[in-house]
């Protein structure tokens, strides 16, 4: 089983993680024209900020801290950058890309020896981030076709 601190400091990451994925998502929809590509990332974006909430839960359970982070400044650079461009199918492909390394941080906290009330709620967020992984990479590929 990993350490107390551990589990904190990985908990605490994932807040982290999940916190920048919205500010991105965010930014993401609102440079998107079409209103079902829009509606869809702002739902993504919902649902990181609901995963930050119920692992600042986690957080303060296992250290009866509460923790608040902002994302950091750099964050999702690639989604900016193709904002700026005012490339909707690039913003698309970051998306993809950026859920796609949320995956595998996942997919490494889930490897490790966690509590099981951290694994239930870490297994329920990676399996909607999959989701939404595959759902991205559908849209990406369709997006050259019409515009949504």
């Amino acid at each position: 089983m990993e350490t107390k601190q551990e589990i904190i400091g990985m908990l605490k990451g994932l807040f982290t993680v999940c916190r920048t994925s919205e500010v991105g998502y965010r930014a993401a929809a609102e440079a998107m024209e079409g209103n079902t590509t829009r509606e869809l990332l702002k739902s993504y974006a919902d649902q990181r900020r609901e995963f930050a909430e119920e692992l600042r839960g986690e957080i303060w359970f296992h250290s009866d801290h509460d923790f608040r982070a902002d994302p950091p400044i750099d964050s999702w650079k690639e989604i900016y950058q193709a904002i700026q461009d005012g490339n909707q199918e690039e913003i698309i492909h970051a998306c993809e890309r950026a859920e796609g390394a949320m995956l595998r941080v996942y997919k490494n906290a889930l490897s490790k020896r966690i509590p099981w009330d951290v694994e239930t709620v870490l297994a329920h967020q990676y399996s909607d981030i999959k989701k939404a992984y595959y759902f991205i990479s559908a849209l990406e590929l369709f997006s050259n076709e019409f515009v949504v």
